[in-house]
């Protein structure tokens, strides 16, 4: 089914003239507006017609670079990316940079740190989390213990009453 509505034409803003008489079968633009251009309905059946390969990127997450993609730059607002700089002694030294010419550089370790730093302020330590599980859990027992005595107590009202 999906496969017939993507080689529809139509969606294209064409649409089928069958073969009357004389006149050959042929496509003709359509006075409703195309959900989509016509050269990307050619370039899907290219690919359904395994004429075009389709490129798919691969995604590399580098452990000295893993921000990279994520950060923005803060002078003009572009992606910031990530690379290694060779330094004394053949040591690599990694950077967040932006590839425009405003020339935002940051030490990648540096970076890394910080936002740790930061993801830490937010998330406890482990015994901290254990702490709050117990608090949260007694508290939540005492009150379905009070709501569990409220309701015998209310059901024993009513078993009273029927009893009468």
């Amino acid at each position: 089914m999906l496969t017939l509505a993507i080689r529809n034409p139509l969606y294209s803003g064409k649409i089928f003239i069958p073969k009357h008489k004389d006149e050959e079968s042929r496509f003709v633009q359509g006075q409703h507006e195309p959900l989509i251009s016509e050269a990307l309905f050619y370039d899907v059946q290219d690919v359904l017609n395994e004429r075009k390969k389709v490129q798919r990127t691969k995604l590399i997450v580098d452990d000295t670079l893993p921000l990279r993609g994520f950060l923005i730059c803060p002078k003009c607002g572009r992606m910031l990316t990530g690379s290694a700089s060779k330094g004394c002694k053949q040591k690599y030294y990694h950077y967040c940079h932006c590839n425009s010419l405003c020339g935002v550089r940051y030490n990648a370790k540096k970076v890394n740190d910080d936002i740790v730093g930061e993801i830490r302020k937010y998330v406890s330590p482990l015994t901290e989390l254990q702490l709050y599980k117990e608090v949260i859990l007694s508290v939540f027992k005492a009150k379905t213990r009070l709501q569990r005595n409220d309701v015998i107590s209310g059901l024993s009202l009513v078993i009273a009453l029927l009893i009468q």
